[in-house]
């Protein structure tokens, strides 16, 4: 037995001293070497980001308001009931008070109406101002409503229909300027606005149903009470409407 434990333990000996040589011949490493962060950087750095100031939103722009166009009517084939061209009056100049119901006229100037047309107002305490010049006839309303009658028109009750053609200009404000027609002496009207030009001459046609009419009284009635709101009329005509 004590051999075999002599042989042992020489084997571990030797084992050992190999194991020890081996070590001692083996290539020593160098430990590696501590990395640090660059120091330079390899591209350059951006300059610092400015912000950008924040700009006020563009308020939303309202849209143009549109006239929308006005539909023509269709051609009056009828027969031309009356027809004036109101240009070259001598001028004149009518004042016309309403007192107590009843209206009275101060004439100045060497015009004068022409045939069949006249003016007035018909409510007591108003005061209105007809007129002539080279270009019309026209009103104007100092207080209550100034009416320009044109001459009436015998439709006998056989016309349905008729179509008023005017060339007027007008500085009145909108909804106070109208056409009418009328039976005479009836107080039932049916009536027409006529827009504003701005004081430009413009033409406007209007129908109106005329059944059963037999003398037709066209009236414009201004009722802009505004200084130098005045209407004129520099041609106008009646035709059937078939």
């Amino acid at each position: 037995m004590w051999v075999w434990a002599a042989v042992g333990g020489v084997a571990l000996a030797l084992v050992a001293g190999g194991v020890a040589v081996a070590l001692v011949m083996m290539p020593k490493k160098d430990p590696p070497k501590p990395t640090f962060p660059a120091m330079i950087p390899t591209e350059p750095i951006p300059p610092p980001t400015v912000p950008t100031p924040a700009t006020k939103p563009t308020p939303a722009t309202k849209p143009t308001p549109t006239t929308p166009p006005t539909t023509p009517l269709p051609p009056a084939t009828g027969s031309v009931i009356y027809t004036a061209e109101l240009s070259g009056l001598k001028p004149f100049v009518v004042k016309i008070t309403n007192e107590g119901g009843a209206a009275k006229e101060a004439a100045s100037g060497p015009g004068a109406y022409p045939d069949g047309w006249t003016a007035t107002t018909w409510t007591a305490g108003n005061k209105v101002k007809a007129f002539g010049t080279a270009d019309g006839l026209g009103t104007k309303a100092e207080q209550g409503s100034a009416i320009l009658f044109a001459p009436v028109q015998p439709l006998d009750g056989k016309v349905p229909a008729v179509r008023v053609t005017v060339e007027y200009r007008s500085t009145t404000a909108d909804k106070k300027l109208d056409l009418r027609v009328r039976e005479v002496g009836s107080k039932e009207n049916v009536v027409r606005p006529l827009p504003p030009t701005g004081g430009e001459w413009k033409t406007t046609e209007v129908d109106f149903d005329t059944p059963g009419i037999k003398q037709a009284r066209f009236e414009f009635h201004n009722q802009d009470t505004a200084q130098d709101a005045t209407f004129e009329v520099r041609k106008f005509s009646v035709r059937a409407v078939k």
